[in-house]
């Protein structure tokens, strides 16, 4: 039998620190080693004992976004199931005569994995965390963060701060009135006739997706001209993909035709680079704005990664030419 590791207060300290986006090797290690044992912990509850526990049984490690989104809802974290998956320390509490000064909840999670499962709410995320599942553990969220490949991260990017960014840039450069995304949804979606522009399942039947016809990680806005429907199926297919390695010839004509963007510019969809010299040019205010969200130092990293690849393929265009 392998020895389950401990972990030292260092590392519990850091699986605690929203601040902290992943985890060090040797930490991740006892991680795996961990998962690779957790059938034998008794405290986790039966029902946890299903396919990505086998894998681990069967000595898979887990890598990538997908074997993370799998973890994340093996646990139930989400909307429907949140505060069922908390279990709010009460009585316990009486019967040890312990008291905290917030919220405590037993975290099936910290549980799982050995670490003890009583820790503050706080340490939870709520539902309006877009960054992450809805009561979701912080150190499942370090682990997860750690299963994902470089490859990911490098081509990750926050989508609605993207949007956010542009839409500002978009009012300074002029545009006197910008709609919402609800607002474009509903006016595109009448112009293709309710229907996923891909397979054409009717929007009665199956909830629509608004989706970018010239992808935002290459700095396109989501505008009436710029948004199509597609059904979660066929967008979670796309996601950034060009329209003219995604659609066949005759819908992206249809696309050309309904949106208004020339045929040739779908066929050839590069970087916006008016929105990317604008954002180089005005570097004071493009960091005053990011200043404004909680995540300042990510937002950073992350439009400094897309501004990079930008002007390296700006580059690489005119070495060509």
């Amino acid at each position: 039998m392998c020895k389950i590791p401990e972990f030292t207060e260092e590392e519990k300290r850091k699986l605690f620190d929203p601040s902290i986006n992943g985890l060090d090797k040797s930490t991740k290690e006892k991680f795996d080693t961990l998962f690779e044992n957790t059938v034998k912990f008794e405290r986790r509850p039966k029902k946890y004992d299903s396919s990505i526990y086998k894998q681990y049984r069967w000595g898979k490690t887990p890598s990538g976004g997908k074997d993370a989104s799998k973890l994340a809802h093996e646990f139930g974290y989400t909307t429907k199931g949140g505060n069922s998956s908390l279990i709010k320390i009460s009585l316990e509490e009486r019967i040890n005569g312990c008291s905290h000064n917030e919220d405590m909840i037993y975290c099936h999670w910290c549980a799982c994995i050995g670490l003890d499962p009583i820790h503050p709410r706080s340490k939870v995320s709520g539902p309006y965390e877009k960054e992450s599942y809805p009561y979701e553990c912080f150190s499942m969220r370090q682990y997860k963060n750690s299963l994902r490949t470089p490859e990911q991260f490098e081509t990750s990017y926050d989508s609605e701060f993207l949007e956010w960014l542009m839409r500002k840039v978009r009012l300074e450069l002029g545009e006197k009135k910008i709609l919402t995304e609800n607002e474009i949804r509903k006016y595109t979606f009448n112009l293709y006739d309710n229907r996923c522009v891909c397979c054409g399942v009717c929007g009665t039947k199956e909830k629509l997706q608004g989706d970018h016809i010239k992808p935002r990680s290459l700095f396109w806005s989501l505008t009436i001209h710029n948004c199509i429907p597609l059904c979660s199926k066929c967008n979670g297919k796309k996601l950034a993909t060009s329209p003219d390695k995604f659609f066949v010839s005759d819908v992206l004509i249809k696309i050309s035709q309904i949106s208004k963007i020339p045929l040739d510019e779908l066929q050839n969809v590069g970087y916006n680079y008016n929105m990317v010299n604008w954002l180089v040019s005005n570097e004071d205010i493009v960091n005053e704005w990011v200043n404004q969200r909680g995540k300042k130092e990510e937002y950073k990293y992350i439009l400094e990664n897309m501004i990079t690849k930008a002007e390296q393929k700006r580059s690489q265009s005119v070495f060509i030419l």
